[in-house]
């Protein structure tokens, strides 16, 4: 579904062959995850098992397709000259990329860590990042309303 959606910006924006491509690699790359069951990820739950490595590349491959998305973003905003949308979009990168890159990091060495100590702080962190994909997903709709 994204690769179609992608295709439309191919010939207009240069960085559309890019993320089409990002997303093309995306969607083979997670093709063993269909046939993955969770509950032997569950019981391979250590950090670098083969499945843990597998999946903080899925996460990485799917930043570098976001990155993508939102420079395809950023151009259109530039096109339509709406800028509000424009500046909204450019600091929105900028938050999602620490918040989403943050979780990246800290992630592999909360299992370190006293649970007492830092778990609030753990679970804060992916609450945060699962309302920063939601408000991604609201950014693209309000692009729609863009012609």
């Amino acid at each position: 579904m994204i690769c179609s959606g992608l295709s439309y910006f191919v010939d207009e924006y240069k960085t559309g062959g890019k993320a089409k491509g990002w997303a093309i690699v995306l969607v083979i790359f997670s093709i063993p995850s269909i046939f993955i069951s969770q509950s032997i990820v569950s019981e391979t739950s250590q950090f670098l098992s083969v499945w843990s490595i597998y999946h903080m590349l899925l996460g990485l491959l799917k930043l570098i397709l976001v990155f993508h998305i939102f420079q395809i973003l950023i151009v259109i905003a530039k096109d339509r000259l709406d800028k509000e949308i424009h500046n909204y979009t450019n600091n929105f990168f900028i938050i999602y990329m620490i918040i989403i890159l943050g979780t990246y990091i800290i992630t592999p060495f909360h299992m370190n860590l006293q649970m007492d100590t830092i778990s609030w702080f753990i679970t804060l962190i992916h609450v945060v990042g699962f309302i920063i994909e939601i408000m991604f997903l609201v950014l693209i709709h309000k692009y729609k309303r863009l012609n």
